[in-house]
């Protein structure tokens, strides 16, 4: 009976030794085989993969066939006739890409460039001065002190220290952000991590660091980045003269699209959602940033989408339930005010 128990535990080793291996391989590809990984797993917002929940498990149809198109290759920015740059709300994967809406509507070809840094892009395709053309900037409210804090330009780390091919397969960069998403994706082992994170939310409350705050009916999920103690926040305090600094910075971007390559800049800040839905957990805590923004840039007659209002008025919700981005309602809303700034533009021009 000993020995038996000795085969058992011996040969137990042996495959927690080959399970240890293959995962130690299948974290070294590129991608995570999509054979190993939960089927449907990604149909969920970006919330859901930092709890993994149940209640924040929300439906999202995955919509990264679109991405395809967007990036086609063959794509030339002289000749489209809109150019989009920003962030992920552009080109979020849970909704059709915002640029490939406005080309279908409008029937005309639009350029986007998933990057806040447009004059070295710009540079780097050899984007061509021509007549004037509209270049759509979308920002999320969050991420405007990191960009516009000073002249919107681009530093490089040139002391990276970079690794050959082989030394970086073996000694993973981000072996730890690897392991984990294998941990809560793969086949193997993502129902016992949710449900061990499930328990704990119901019986202890437990909340993942980067969900400080969420309401349950109606359901809404909030990021930590809207309410820490960093510039981020809604709750950080806004000086006069810093807001007037990031408006300048912006008049500058504007002036500079403007004159080396005939682009007219039209802004359009994107309202944290902490911002439209904070009222729901009882929180009226607002910095204003949205308002004193808006009201810097009209007097410095920078064309800009003003969103807070019509998404505080929406008779939906804007943003997905589970997610920092908008869904469908948000970017219609956003769609039709688009829509009527660039027939002011044609107009004029």
């Amino acid at each position: 009976m000993k020995e038996q128990k000795g085969i058992w535990l011996k040969y137990g080793f042996y495959v927690a030794g080959l399970c240890c291996l293959a995962v130690f391989i299948l974290v070294r590809f590129q991608k995570i085989p999509e054979a190993v990984i939960v089927d449907g797993i990604e149909d969920h917002g970006e919330l859901y993969h930092m709890s993994y929940i149940d209640l924040f498990g929300e439906k999202i149809e995955d919509k990264r066939h679109y991405r395809k198109r967007m990036y086609d290759p063959n794509r030339d920015i002289n000749k489209a006739e809109i150019l989009t740059f920003g962030d992920s709300f552009f080109e979020f994967p849970l909704e059709k890409p915002f640029s490939l809406r406005l080309e279908d509507t409008l029937n005309r070809k639009v350029y986007h460039a998933n990057s806040y840094y447009i004059m070295e892009y710009l540079d780097t395709v050899n984007y061509t001065k021509d007549k004037p053309k509209v270049l759509i900037l979308d920002v999320v409210e969050r991420y405007f002190p990191y960009l516009f804090s000073t002249k919107h330009e681009r530093f490089l780390d040139q002391n990276r220290v970079r690794r050959n091919d082989l030394y970086s397969k073996i000694f993973l960069e981000d072996a730890e952000k690897k392991y984990t998403a294998f941990l809560q994706k793969s086949i193997f082992s993502h129902y016992l991590y949710s449900r061990v994170n499930t328990i704990k939310f119901n019986t202890l409350g437990y909340l993942p660091s980067v969900i400080p705050k969420y309401n349950r009916d109606p359901l809404i999920v909030f990021h930590i980045e809207s309410v820490n103690d960093e510039v981020t926040s809604v709750y950080y305090e806004w000086e006069d003269d810093e807001i007037e600094d990031m408006c300048d910075n912006i008049l500058i971007l504007k002036d500079r699209l403007k004159e080396k390559y005939n682009l007219e800049l039209l802004l359009m800040p994107m309202p944290n959602p902490y911002t439209i839905y904070h009222n729901l957990i009882g929180d009226s805590r607002y910095n204003d940033l949205l308002p004193r923004l808006y009201k810097g840039l009209e007097k410095r007659g920078v064309w800009h989408i003003a969103l807070m209002a019509p998404f505080l008025a929406a008779d939906e919700m804007v943003y997905h339930r589970t997610d920092t981005h908008w869904n469908k309602k948000g970017q219609d809303i956003a769609l039709k005010l688009v829509m009527k700034e660039l027939a002011s533009f044609d107009t004029r021009n």
